[in-house]
């Protein structure tokens, strides 16, 4: 399955906590299932007054479904 322009928000009880943006994102629902950001990501993270504390961007990006494993490409 692929997306494009795709906006994912991260939440905790109710509060916004990051936000990922990526033009492009295919998953892969196989016996080792991922996310690839084949055209790059950019990751902002924010504090509590939604100001942007962190931001990370990558030109490829490869998440797959264990906890903690997101891996610039």
């Amino acid at each position: 399955m692929s997306a494009k322009n795709i906006e994912v928000i991260f939440s905790d009880s109710g509060k916004i906590q990051a936000r990922v943006t990526s033009i492009l994102l295919n998953r892969y629902l196989t016996p080792d299932p991922c996310m690839e950001f084949p055209l790059g990501f950019k990751i902002s993270i924010f504090d509590s007054a939604l100001r942007t504390e962190t931001s990370i961007m990558a030109t490829t990006g490869k998440e797959k479904k264990m906890p903690g494993s997101w891996k610039p490409g």
